[in-house]
Parts: C-alpha cells; structure tokens; sequence
C-alpha cells in the first residue's frame, strides 16, 4: 500500500507540472490585429507630433516603441514602464521651458527695449477715438464704397452712406440705392451686400432700395448728408 501511494503522487505531480503550460500554439487573429493597431498607433504618433511640432507625442511614439520590446535576461519585465519615463522627461522639459520664460521675462523688466510711447500713445488714442465717434474705419475708404455701388448694374444713385465701425474687427453701412425702373430690388441688395463683404470687408450692411419718385422725397438724399 505505501508503494501505491507514493507511485500515486508522483502522477499527481507529474499532472500538476503539466498542467502549467497555458500558452497557445498560434496567436492567429487577435495577435494580428494587436500588431496592426499598435503600428498604427505609433505611425500617427509620430505624424502629428511632427505636423504639431508635439515634443509631448513624440516621446509617447518612443515610448511605445520601447514597449514593444521584449524581454531580455537583463530587463525580464520588458521596456512597458517607458511610458512613466516619458512623462517624467515631458514635465523636466516643461519646466525649463516655463523656467526660461520667467528668465527673460524678469530681463525684459530690468532692462526693457526702447520704445516709440507718443507714437503708440497717439496711434491707440487716434484709433480709439474714431472708433468711439463711428468714424470711417481705416481700412474702409468711403469715395471707394460709394463709387461700387454706384456701378452696379441698375443703380441710378447712391446717398445716405455711412460707415462705421462696431468693433475693431467688424464693420458696418447703410446705404439708399436708388434704382433703375427694370431692375430687381432683391438681387441688387444681394449684389450689393456680396460686394461690400468681398472688397472691403464690410460684414454688417444694411441696404434700402428706392424708387425715382420715393428717393425725391427722402429727406437723407441731401448733399449734406454723406
């Protein structure tokens, strides 16, 4: 019986040690597109991390790459843990870029460059008092706008025209167009309004459309009136 029991045990050993051996003979499909993604992951890594400039998504490239590396007698965990080495070299570049920034920032304070104060004194104030008082925006020529609208197909005359500015960045007009007996009032405003948007810029236009007979008794149509 003790003979029995110790062949016995030797098989129940033998089964044990058999039965740690869980790898699969072919990784087939799912090693294959594990293979394709991570590729692809690493190839638009390094893509836009040149397109952007990003030393951030390069070194997420590198350390994917080392991931990728197997295991050696040396390092039997592999390269996985290149991706905390990553983002320690991502925050030691971070702050000496933020570093060197607050450098130059504190030089430029002790010894600033020379600067023209009246001209950008009057320039800003020049700017921001015309824009104050819906004056003509510089980039705007009123002789120009007006002399558009006039050639446009159908238009008799043009008066009560003015131009302003609603910000530094959008400007504004009304115009009364007085038209041709034969022509269309809303495809002249929506040439008008293209016009005005394409060659100057002009974003916010407001176009009346009269007739002979209702411009000779707009009180705007004064020559007085710009």
């Amino acid at each position: 019986m003790p003979h029995d029991d110790h062949h016995h045990d030797h098989e129940r050993h033998g089964h044990s040690a058999a039965g740690h051996s869980h790898a699969p003979k072919q990784f087939g499909t799912a090693f294959a597109i594990g293979t394709v993604l991570n590729l692809g992951l690493v190839i638009a890594q390094v893509v836009f991390g040149l397109a952007a400039h990003s030393m951030a998504l390069l070194l997420a490239w590198g350390a994917a790459w080392l991931g990728q590396r197997l295991p050696s007698s040396r390092r039997t965990d592999g390269w996985g843990r290149g991706t905390i080495l990553a983002a320690l070299v991502n925050a030691v570049v971070l702050l000496i870029s933020v570093g060197a920034i607050g450098l130059e920032a504190l030089h430029r304070l002790q010894n600033p460059g020379p600067i023209v104060g009246p001209l950008v004194v009057a320039v800003g104030l020049g700017d921001a008092v015309s824009l104050a008082m819906d004056g003509v925006p510089a980039q705007s020529d009123h002789a120009d706008v007006h002399r558009y609208l006039s050639g446009l197909d159908g238009v008799e005359e043009v008066h009560d025209l003015p131009i302003w500015g609603l910000s530094t960045t959008h400007i504004a007009l009304t115009a009364h167009l007085v038209r041709g007996a034969d022509a269309d009032d809303q495809a002249l405003i929506r040439a008008a309004v293209h016009g005005l948007h394409a060659r100057f810029g002009i974003d916010h236009a407001t176009v009346q459309v009269e007739t002979g007979a209702r411009a000779a008794a707009c009180r705007l149509r004064s020559a007085a009136v710009v």
